[in-house]
């Protein structure tokens, strides 16, 4: 079976889609938190 992985910087929007997602697929979710910096690369904005 798959794998499915996101990382995510809402706390509020993991809780809110684990709720949402189907129990029988909700064993084979990763989600993880992250803090989102913003700043430029090569001139361009970028979330890092």
């Amino acid at each position: 079976m798959f794998q499915l992985f996101t990382v995510v910087a809402s706390k509020d929007w993991i809780e809110n889609t684990k709720k949402k997602f189907p129990a029988h697929l909700i064993d084979h979710v990763h989600f993880q938190y992250s803090k989102v910096g913003i700043g430029t690369y090569n001139g361009q904005i970028s979330y890092y």
